[in-house]
């Protein structure tokens, strides 16, 4: 008998082993590896498994059952593992203070089925605040989250103010100037200067506070400057009158500016004068500033008013006897113009620097001493009418002499500065001007009439150490007894120096 057994399929090069994945939301099989045989096909039964779990995955094989033995069948094990949290990180970081909230947040991609909460954000304070983070899902495929934590810090901010030079035109009006853009919450500012309403430069500082939010801010400066323009106040603020050659004066004030400009002209007419006791007892203004039209101050113009500061035109030629009497004004610089000035026109202030045209109140005047435009009778009570604060005086391009005892007792001036018209100096001009350390002689002094005895001296009595510098290299004309400081000491004298050598060496 003839007997022909079924063949054998070779199943050698198959395989099909275990697998094992991370759940995605996907389905997962198994399939087997290699090549089977011709005729062989097969189907599998437990793949497209999605869920974390291990399932029972078999292949089955279909053959020439006729002519071939059954292929067994092979099982492997698919496991889906839980989804784990990873490329997740959940760093420290730092913030600097503005007021507004600070959080910080996971990096890396995070399931969208899965919540992100967070324990600690949105803090605005200065501080270090531990944030943690977990994360919640309904899925049960994934596996366990871990808490994260990191520490957010919120460091004091810093605040950089701008603040800026302004310059503006007079207007009789207050300005300001003040920090650029909002300034944040827990930060104040004050300012020192501000509210300055006369033409000139002034320094403005702003100080700032805070409330332990923001660094400390150092205190910055900026300018003001008030250019005086074209501005006139208007001619409504005055009441004026008719003068005998048909001009103007003002004969009161009627504004409420504390910064006035004297109008060149009302209603098309000059206006040439300021009448007396026009501003008188007045407590509103407290600069002036007079056109170039006005020739005349009045007796007592000014008296005992509030005025600090006052700017002279370039065309005034009279000042009458306690104009400024009383005021609060610090300098005084009379234009070359002036012909004349009365009595005590500064008597009873206080101030620092004046610069006149001559000395006395005129070029002709017998009441030839400084004293005079404070309220002296005589040089002798030039020491107890010349302010003690007066420091200053400058003889300006109109002064052609310093008469004798001029500056007699005027103990309390440090500066005298004599123009370059001045031609002589008379005797004991400074005696007794024990502050004055050392002045300049310009070219133009040519006649110091010292010869009698040392008391002639313009420096008799004068400081110890006094020096005295010529500009000329000699002076022929100047008395034997000129350099005197005592009957036995002579002032120090030196020749043939620059004005500019001079300050330089002072």
């Amino acid at each position: 008998t003839l007997v022909i057994k079924k063949a054998v399929y070779d199943m050698s090069g198959v395989s099909f082993s275990d697998k094992t994945v991370t759940y995605s939301r996907e389905e997962y099989g198994i399939e087997i590896s290699g090549k089977l045989p011709d005729g062989v096909s097969v189907s599998y039964t437990g793949n497209g498994k999605i869920s974390v779990g291990s399932y029972q995955v078999v292949a089955s094989f279909v053959g020439d059952g006729e002519n071939y033995e059954p292929i067994p069948d092979m099982s492997a094990t698919l496991t889906i593992e839980p989804f784990t949290v990873s490329g997740i990180s959940f760093n420290d970081m730092a913030f600097d203070y503005d007021g507004e909230e600070k959080s910080i947040f996971v990096t890396g991609t995070v399931p969208t089925d899965v919540k992100v909460i967070y324990e600690g954000n949105g803090k605005t304070d200065v501080g270090s605040y531990v944030v943690t983070v977990r994360f919640e899902t309904e899925n049960e495929s994934y596996g366990e989250f871990p808490i994260l934590s990191a520490t957010l810090t919120i460091n004091k901010g810093t605040y950089v103010p701008v603040f800026e030079n302004k310059t503006v035109s007079f207007n009789g009006k207050a300005h300001s100037i003040f920090v650029e853009g909002e300034i944040p919450a827990g930060i104040s500012v004050t300012y020192v200067g501000n509210g300055v309403t006369i033409p000139g430069t002034y320094t403005v500082t702003a100080v700032f506070t805070t409330d332990g939010r923001y660094n400390d801010i150092a205190n910055v400066s900026a300018t003001i400057v008030i250019e005086l323009g074209t501005y006139e106040s208007p001619a409504s603020d005055f009441e004026y009158s008719t003068r005998a050659d048909g001009t103007l004066q003002i004969t009161g004030y009627l504004g409420t500016d504390i910064a006035i400009v004297i109008p060149k002209t009302i209603l098309g007419t000059k206006v040439t004068s300021i009448a007396t006791e026009a501003f008188k007892n007045n407590e509103i203004i407290t600069y002036i500033y007079i056109s170039d039209e006005i020739t005349n101050i009045g007796n007592s113009a000014f008296a005992f008013s509030s005025l600090e500061v006052v700017r002279f035109g370039n065309n005034i030629k009279v000042i009458g006897a306690s104009a400024f009497k009383g005021t609060d004004i610090k300098t005084a610089e009379l234009p070359a113009t002036l012909t004349a000035i009365g009595s005590g026109a500064f008597a009873s202030t206080k101030l620092e620097s004046i610069t006149l045209s001559f000395i006395g109140g005129s070029h002709t005047s017998s009441n030839s001493f400084l004293g005079y435009v404070f309220g002296a009778s005589n040089y002798a009570a030039n020491e107890a009418n010349v302010p003690a604060t007066l420091e200053s005086v400058t003889l300006n391009s109109a002064c052609t002499e310093i008469p004798a005892y001029a500056f007699w007792g005027c103990s309390g001036i440090k500066e005298i500065i004599i123009g370059g018209a001045v031609k002589t100096i008379g005797n004991s001009a400074f005696s007794g001007c024990s502050s004055l350390r050392s002045i300049y002689i310009p070219a133009s002094v040519t006649d110091i009439p010292a010869n009698a005895n040392a008391y002639d001296s313009p420096f008799y009595n004068a400081s110890q150490d006094m020096l005295v510098v010529f500009e000329s290299a000699e002076v022929s004309n100047m008395g034997r007894y000129a350099l005197h400081i005592n009957d036995v000491k002579r002032a120090l004298s030196v020749y043939g120096k620059t004005y500019s050598d001079y300050l330089a060496n002072k």
